[in-house]
């Protein structure tokens, strides 16, 4: 919402949202929506960050974006850019959080309300 008129809209429609509102037609779009997310989606990371922080310093949620991203677009060279600009700590002046920096001691798979095992 970058706009008054969008702030409008938004809250006309949370006014009309009621429980049980969506049409049959609608939530089984939905669903289509939702199987073709999760068939190109290969860790089923929500970007919590209760996994956080990392003994490791690993930027766990982002490494699962960017790889995430891999599966679902297919650009290897904007997700090699991306993986870098994201976890190197170039542009956020913080310490390096990539993958190859885990020591698997298991503390992220403990925290994390998805139950993600072994990814």
């Amino acid at each position: 919402m970058n706009e008054g008129s969008h702030i409008k809209e938004n809250l006309k429609i949370a006014d009309e949202a009621y429980p049980n509102s969506l049409t049959e037609n609608e939530i089984q779009l939905i669903g289509k929506v939702k199987q073709k997310y999760c068939r190109y989606r290969k860790i089923g990371c929500t970007g919590c960050q209760y996994c956080m922080p990392c003994p490791s310093s690993v930027d766990i949620p982002s490494c699962f974006r960017i790889y995430n991203n891999l599966h679902m677009f297919g650009n290897v060279d904007g997700v090699n850019l991306n993986y870098v600009t994201w976890t190197s700590g170039i542009f956020s002046n913080i310490d390096p959080g990539f993958v190859s920096q885990c020591v698997q001691c298991g503390q992220c798979m403990e925290k994390c309300p998805q139950n993600l095992k072994n990814t």
